[in-house]
């Protein structure tokens, strides 16, 4: 179709129409944050404003929920790295803290960088530095990050913990196969 999506709107009575009303989208996912923030992650790259006003090819947004315009939060991936391997138990590519900031990691396909961002109140800030591939991370609620991966020039494997003000702690010099938080609150991997 030239205009429309994959997303239909059901009203209080019961009509359904098409949520795109203008271009067209395809919606791979829907995240709702804690703080009732609404994000769409698209299938591929579409073309929605950004938070300066300009179209971009965006591949993340947040929705304005009294309007339903999407605003561009992410426009440099390519893909968010969704976990095909089901052999490990392996966290969400996108995950949230407790107050609603958005973490996710992903491709750039120009550069071939792995990246781990954090995305809260229309600033976006790395996680990581060009150098790192990221095997996995999990966020806490209070927006401390543990991560596990390599140092790409070194072939160095570790996994760290980066406290929710950029601090960061070497926890292992291996990489963690295993990264969760079980039900008594404590991270194991």
């Amino acid at each position: 179709a030239t205009e429309g999506s994959n997303l239909e709107t059901v009203s209080a009575t019961g009509v359904t129409e098409d949520a795109v009303v203008s271009g067209t989208a395809v919606i791979e996912s829907f995240l709702i944050a804690p703080n009732d923030k609404l994000y769409v992650l698209f299938s591929e790259k579409t073309s929605v404003l950004a938070i300066d006003g300009t179209a971009k090819l965006c591949l993340m947004a947040e929705i304005n929920k009294s309007t339903g315009n999407p605003v561009c939060i992410e426009s440099e991936l390519d893909s968010i790295n969704w976990n095909a391997d089901t052999s490990f138990i392996i966290n969400d590519a996108v995950q949230f803290d407790d107050a609603g900031a958005i973490y996710y990691t992903g491709l750039n396909a120009d550069t071939g960088k792995n990246i781990l961002r954090k995305y809260v109140d229309g600033v976006a800030t790395m996680l990581i530095n060009d150098n790192i591939v990221i095997s996995d991370f999990l966020v806490m609620g209070d927006g401390s990050v543990f991560v596990t991966g390599d140092t790409a020039s070194t072939k160095g494997s570790w996994t760290r913990k980066i406290s929710a003000t950029g601090g960061l702690t070497n926890l292992a010099t291996e990489k963690a196969n295993f990264l969760q938080m079980f039900p008594d609150k404590n991270v194991y991997y």
